[in-house]
């Protein structure tokens, strides 16, 4: 039977504080937005045991972000979708995790996945610790789809860190850290490059001829998307032209070229999620147009502290928890109570006026410091073409709501929603 650790118990703190472990096996099979959070606790773990060799377990997806990182000192990247469906895969995986004795094993996930725990028991570590809550859903490999079964996971760990599920996720692995004698005022992420990396986004504006703080990063998924986000798109492109900027698409030739008649300062880069942060932290605003949004977009402008737009349906803005400090949100104010992709409507982001868009994209540029905002089309400008759903007025708890020119109404701080 394993033992609860309960966070806010004084007699929690510094359990592990005297241990000495050498080999230590961290497993994260989060996607990318997670990640970003939980490797915040690496370099504490590092610092707390210096001598211990570091080994992380995580998926393809997020592997570029810990190899990176100079507090690991061996990563094994796996395939999420392989590793739930295929034996054979996942047999490989405990053949590899075998080579290794283990002192100690954590499971990062604060909602742990059944991959994560078979993982977890693979390596047959001597004191294996996760979170104490878990995701009822799980891969059909594994066929476990009943609570009562899937606690069964909870009885292989030596100990299980209980936290209040209300919370931010960097307050949960502040508290997680205390177990290992680790006392933190505040849990910041970080996203490490190197050198090479912040070479190739100079050599990029240099060969564009854009200077710093003189562009836009655009991040717009697939090429379906343009339809939706025309207007936000349109409007983009007014400002750019008002303010000589250029405009940076990752990865998007196709809406690069569409777009190309209508603005010759747009530009496509093919990049990768590293070299694009150094891209980032050279431009004056990142913006999200993708109806599958890239929340991890949202994480990465958050860790280097570039200003941001989501532009959000009202099923994003439900499902989403933070908006961070400086991330402000573009969205119509739409009575979705059971919206649900893909929408039969979608013009919850299409009927966004381009004038409008501009407004907000002009309004954030001009913020010092950012004001993380939740801005909405007015209803004189909002056309409801259907029958539903309807436009509807906010109710969000905020200390200020005015509206601006076009139509725009703007609450903030929105720090929290």
């Amino acid at each position: 039977m394993n033992n609860i650790i309960y966070s806010d118990a004084p007699e929690s703190y510094g359990i592990f504080d005297k241990n000495n472990f050498k080999k230590i096996l961290f497993v994260c099979t989060e996607y990318f937005n997670h990640t970003i959070i939980i490797l915040s606790m690496l370099p504490f773990i590092n610092d707390k045991y210096p001598e211990a060799e570091i080994t992380v377990i995580c998926c393809e997806d997020t592997t570029e972000l810990f190899i990176k990182c100079p507090f690991i000192n061996k990563t094994i990247s796996i395939n999420r979708e392989k590793a739930n469906y295929d034996k054979i895969y996942l047999d490989k995986i405990k053949e590899t995790l075998n080579t290794i004795t283990y002192d100690l094993a954590i499971n990062s996930s604060y909602y742990r996945d059944v991959l994560s725990d078979v993982i977890i028991m693979f390596s047959q570590a001597e004191i294996k610790i996760a979170f104490f809550h878990f995701k009822e859903l799980t891969p059909l490999f594994f066929k476990i789809d009943r609570p009562s079964v899937r606690k069964l996971f909870n009885f292989d760990y030596t100990y299980l860190f209980y936290d209040e599920e209300e919370k931010p996720d960097l307050e949960r692995y502040r508290n997680f850290l205390s177990i290992f004698g680790i006392k933190l005022a505040n849990l910041l992420p970080d996203i490490w490059t190197k050198q090479e990396d912040q070479e190739f986004a100079q050599r990029f504006f240099l060969s564009e001829n854009i200077k710093p703080k003189q562009a836009i990063a655009v991040f717009i998924g697939n090429k379906e998307n343009i339809n939706i986000y025309i207007n936000c798109l349109d409007g983009l492109i007014q400002v750019a032209k008002m303010q000589s900027l250029k405009i940076i698409i990752f990865n998007n030739q196709t809406v690069c070229d569409f777009f190309k008649e209508s603005y010759e300062g747009i530009i496509n880069i093919n990049s990768t999620i590293i070299t694009e942060v150094e891209i980032l932290k050279l431009c004056s605003l990142s913006v999200s147009l993708n109806i599958n949004p890239e929340v991890d977009i949202l994480s990465v402008s958050e860790v280097i502290k570039v200003p941001h737009i989501f532009v959000a349906s009202p099923l994003d803005l439900k499902n989403l928890n933070s908006g961070g400090h400086f991330t402000s949100i573009a969205c119509l104010p739409l009575d979705c109570e059971n919206c649900k992709k893909p929408c039969q409507y979608k013009y919850c982001i299409s009927d966004i006026y381009s004038e409008v868009f501009a407004e907000i994209i002009k309004e954030v540029l001009n913020q010092t410091p950012v004001i993380p905002t939740l801005f909405t089309q007015g209803n004189l400008l909002c056309q409801v073409k259907y029958a539903k759903p309807k436009w509807q007025p906010f109710s969000f708890k905020t200390e200020f709501y005015k509206q601006t020119s076009f139509g725009v109404f703007r609450l903030y701080p929105l720090n929290k929603f």
